[in-house]
């Protein structure tokens, strides 16, 4: 879906089935088209920590990040990403919302009072219903909405590996 540009909208209601729509771009635009898009791209190359507890949507992230040439290190739940954390310098991290055990609100409060410095994104599925505010207020930079897209989280590593911690809703 992604690689033709695609969207991919999913309707649920418990009891009711689910609903799957696959939204293509017009017949007219060829996927060079799409490629010869400006994508925001980072020209600085960071250590980014990639946190979340689903397996499939990590490996997608830390594939990206490295195909663009940063170090990426995954880690499947908040406490083991906190304790890499903790070990190792990071220029950025990213960090699902909803976990078992330490959630990504309790992950962005303890990266910032470990480094303030360090820029939080969020990547969940709850990223329409986060006020920006809020989540500066609770330490995190820069949100993401799931289902995202490569060139919404390249803009938002772009940004934050340019030095800017300011809460940025990044638009998938």
């Amino acid at each position: 879906v992604t690689r033709h540009n695609a969207e991919l909208d999913v309707q649920s209601q418990l009891g009711q089935g689910t609903t799957f729509t696959i939204k293509f771009p017009p017949a007219g635009e060829t996927v060079d088209e799409v490629a010869a898009r400006p994508v925001g791209k980072s020209t600085r190359k960071g250590r980014v920590l990639v946190i979340d507890d689903e397996r499939e949507v990590g490996d997608v992230l830390s594939d990206l990040l490295t195909r663009d040439g940063h170090q990426a290190v995954f880690c499947s739940d908040g406490e083991s990403g906190i304790a890499c954390f903790e070990k190792e310098p990071f220029d950025l991290v990213i960090t699902d919302l909803g976990m078992p055990g330490i959630s990504g609100w309790e992950v962005a409060r303890l990266v910032k009072q470990s480094r303030p410095g360090t820029p939080v994104a969020m990547v969940t599925g709850w990223g329409d219903r986060i006020d920006p505010s809020e989540a500066e207020t609770r330490g995190v930079d820069y949100i993401v909405a799931k289902p995202f897209k490569r060139d919404g989280i390249r803009e938002m590593v772009s940004s934050a590996l340019r030095g800017r911690t300011q809460s940025s809703p990044a638009r998938p």
